[in-house]
């Protein structure tokens, strides 16, 4: 019997074709049953991550929710405390108006007596006829400060009649010296130059008066640099109040740099030119003054 072996050769070519093409349909299901696994494990993962986000979401929101309702539950016991120190602050005020400081008072009385009555024009002669105790002044005057219905307006009537009479020559050293000390007790240069300080806020009346002096003030300096009227105490006093007042908006920039560079040698200047933005920008120069 005579095999066709044509046909037999097309039989095992067809057999050949189709089991390529099971293994390729068996490979192929393998790679997709493969990609929907890592899929679902994917979305599993994705899944597990929204859940544990959307409860640390709820668990932050609920502390939020909580802390405000916290903050708004003690606002009346805040307001209280406030309008009961102020009270405090006005019967002092107004008791220090009705007695005299007896001419033996401490150093400390003395200040606070001036502090209380917001009397710039007698604290800044206080402390100049007490120049000689610097150092005492200087522990004290925080604390004397803190007796003033509004320290930052005191501050600012004692460096605006300063400045009002630098055109003058008689006493304005002084002056200077112990505006210097109360912009220091205000603002000390540490914390203004700390990142994790935060910086006191004003009412914007307050700020807008403190823009005025200060835009007053900058008229009596010069341009800085070489052309600059004033000395590394004086600059060091205007930097401390823009950058206390946060007024560096409001000014030249390059006005601001020429200052900082031309009194760089100060000691407090360095923290007062981070505190005004310059520390990254001018490092390198103030470190090699």
């Amino acid at each position: 019997m005579a095999i066709d072996t044509d046909r037999v050769q097309k039989l095992f070519d067809s057999l050949e074709a189709q089991k390529t093409i099971l293994s390729t349909c068996t490979q192929l299901y393998k790679t997709l049953s493969n990609h929907f696994s890592s899929l679902q494990h994917s979305l599993s993962q994705k899944s597990s991550s929204l859940d544990s986000k959307f409860q640390a979401l709820e668990s932050d929101s609920k502390k939020t929710l909580e802390s405000l309702d916290q903050r708004e539950n003690s606002i009346p016991e805040r307001e209280s405390s406030a309008a009961a120190r102020i009270e405090e602050q006005r019967e002092a005020a107004l008791s220090e108006f009705e007695k005299a400081v007896p001419e033996n008072a401490e150093l400390s009385e003395c200040l606070k007596s001036y502090c209380r009555k917001m009397d710039s024009s007698g604290l800044l002669r206080f402390m100049v006829s007490k120049r000689k105790e610097s150092m005492s002044l200087r522990s004290e005057i925080v604390s004397a400060m803190e007796e003033s219905v509004d320290s930052a307006r005191l501050v600012l009537d004692a460096v605006e009649e300063f400045v009002s009479q630098k055109s003058g020559k008689v006493g304005i050293p002084d002056k200077r010296w112990a505006c210097g000390m109360l912009m220091q007790a205000l603002f000390p240069a540490a914390e203004l130059g700390g990142k994790t300080v935060p910086k006191p806020a004003f009412a914007r009346s307050v700020v807008e008066r403190a823009a005025r002096v200060a835009e007053l003030w900058k008229g009596k300096m010069g341009d800085g640099g070489e052309g600059s009227m004033i000395g590394p105490t004086e600059a060091a006093m205007f930097m401390q109040m823009v950058a206390g007042f946060g007024l560096k908006p409001k000014f030249d920039e390059e006005f601001l740099r020429k200052q900082v560079l031309e009194f760089a040698s100060r000691r407090d200047m360095p923290k007062l030119a981070i505190a005004l933005g310059f520390g990254e920008k001018m490092g390198g120069l103030l470190l090699t003054c």
